[in-house]
């Protein structure tokens, strides 16, 4: 319960983060713009929901346990090299050393 509560939690807040990084980078009247930005969060967000719940039982069903704890093995991997790529895309820019000293403290 309490690894629940945690793992919610700061979930909660890195996504929180990470949509607002979203939205202060869109530019405005062009394909990166919030409007669409927005649209596209709101459209993966109700397709992941719709589809998880039986791609989930069809897992479990299909290959028990182990294959759902693979699957969900493998999500957070990628997730990982995300957000690693993503520090190291940032990091790299030559001048943004106030972000840097942000994002190591």
């Amino acid at each position: 319960l309490i690894a629940d509560f945690l793992i919610y939690g700061t979930s909660t807040v890195a996504n929180g983060i990470a949509e607002s990084w979203a939205s202060r980078a869109a530019m405005p009247n062009t394909s990166f713009s919030n409007e669409h930005y927005r649209l596209r969060n709101v459209a993966g967000t109700t397709f992941s929901r719709l589809i998880s719940p039986p791609l989930a039982r069809y897992c479990v069903a299909r290959g028990g346990s182990n294959l759902y704890g693979g699957m969900q093995f493998f999500m957070a991997a990628c997730c990982t090299y995300t957000v690693l790529t993503t520090c190291k895309l940032i990091w790299a820019q030559p001048n943004l050393s106030a972000t840097r000293s942000l994002i190591k403290s």
